[in-house]
């Protein structure tokens, strides 16, 4: 690179940096979601899944089907709205909801009334574990994590984004020596290279009492050679 070519930006690499990894983030979202409400219907044919039946029922759409698509529509957004912060933001936060309903959803629907997805299918207590994992707690703790992730690096590089207020230069006029001993005879002193504005330098505590203490001591002396 020569002197005349322009420096890249390095606000803009990392803003294309941090872009690129929430559309990945956003993808396997949307397949993390599109997994938790399609496997509940087609898991039947590999037995793998709650009560081995591919019907539709209210527990499954209320635990399986909307959590996913709340899941998956989070995942759409932080793909096709990135570069809007606050868009992608509320796409993340709706992952969120759909991860957190997969994990705390089968406990809360008795109290709901919900339904029940039924028991885990498995013969052993790992595959039962495993189905257990797969379709919810398993799913919804890995579609957290991702969406935290997501949100974190949204904020980032929403911080990277924000102009830097640069500071003016000094002119000649104020680096000229003789203006700053003007001000210095003025009582002011002049700070160079911080935006050339101008400040009083604090007194010490002790100069202002031996100043006051010589104060009194004239005018009492002033006193005395009135009286006599």
């Amino acid at each position: 690179m020569t002197a005349d070519e322009p420096t890249p930006p390095v606000e803009a690499e990392r803003g294309d940096k941090f872009r690129t990894r929430g559309t990945s983030t956003g993808l396997m979202l949307f397949l993390l979601g599109v997994w938790g409400g399609v496997v509940p219907f087609i898991g039947s044919y590999f037995s793998f899944g709650y009560t081995l039946d591919h019907s539709w029922t209210a527990a499954r759409v209320w635990l399986e089907v909307l959590p996913g698509a709340a899941v998956a529509l989070g995942g759409l957004v932080l793909i096709w709205c990135s570069h809007a912060y606050r868009v992608a933001l509320a796409g993340a936060g709706l992952s969120i909801i759909g991860g957190a309903w997969f994990v705390v959803g089968t406990q809360l629907a008795v109290l709901l009334h919900l339904g029940s997805v039924g028991l885990p299918a498995g013969r052993g207590e790992g595959r039962r574990d495993l189905e257990s994992l797969a379709y919810f707690s398993g799913l919804g703790a890995l579609v957290i994590l991702l969406a935290a992730i997501a949100a974190g690096r949204l904020s980032m590089r929403h911080a990277l984004a924000k102009p830097v207020e640069a500071h003016p230069e000094p002119t000649r006029e104020d680096l000229d020596p003789t203006r700053e001993d003007q001000r210095r005879q003025e009582g002011v002193h002049f700070v160079q290279g911080q935006g050339g504005e101008p400040y009083e330098p604090a007194i010490p505590r002790h100069a202002t009492q031996r100043q006051n203490s010589s104060v009194r001591q004239d005018s009492s002396v002033g006193d005395s050679g009135a009286g006599e």
